[in-house]
């Protein structure tokens, strides 16, 4: 199960979504501003972000920013009902995970978390091979290899699962079912990594 910090200036929204996550087993902070947001992740370290975009001060891009700058490897996914073409193209630039457009089902949302998770689970497991890899006195020929291993973003390892995936998979639907996606985010998803 994961840690989720909920950034929302909506009281309502904030507190359903909140309710919702914990049902899933999932431990659930929230904030109701940016500020408050970044004083949560100085206290601890959190696997996902959920933020609005559009707050009061700071607002959703303005934290993503402030977490990049202060190198956090935290997953941000910003919500809103008002996305543009250059606000999704400087969110990507800053290292946004994904959009979750409102309004939105509990089903977008779990699948979402659960892909996350997942994409997040294989970072730390091949962090961990490389550290242990960095330490080993002799290492193996497999451990030299997974040494040797250009260092791997969240996005590479998206995109290595997208691949194993979308080749057992026969259609897109079932391959999207499989990832815990829609079809419509996979296709933008292949399309931003360039694979048809």
């Amino acid at each position: 199960m994961g840690a989720i910090l909920i950034v929302d200036d909506e009281k309502n929204i904030r507190e359903s979504l909140a309710m919702y996550i914990q049902s899933l087993g999932h431990t659930v902070e929230t904030a109701a501003d940016a500020e408050t947001a970044l004083q949560a992740v100085h206290r601890r370290d959190f696997d996902l972000v959920l933020s609005d975009v559009r707050m009061e001060g700071l607002g959703g891009l303005g934290l993503l920013r402030q977490l990049r700058e202060q190198q956090s490897a935290t997953a941000v996914v910003l919500m809103t009902a008002y996305a543009t073409v250059p606000q999704a193209v400087e969110a990507m630039h800053l290292g946004a995970y994904e959009f979750l457009m409102k309004p939105f089902s509990p089903d977008d949302v779990r699948l979402l978390i659960n892909h996350v998770l997942d994409a997040r689970t294989s970072h730390r497991d091949h962090a961990t091979v490389r550290h242990e890899v960095d330490h080993a006195s002799e290492p193996s020929t497999a451990a030299t290899e997974s040494a040797t291993e250009e260092k791997l973003s969240l996005k590479a390892l998206e995109r290595r699962r997208i691949e194993e995936v979308m080749a057992g998979s026969p259609t897109l639907d079932a391959a999207a079912a499989r990832l815990g996606i829609d079809p419509v985010t996979l296709w933008r998803k292949r399309k931003r990594y360039g694979m048809g």
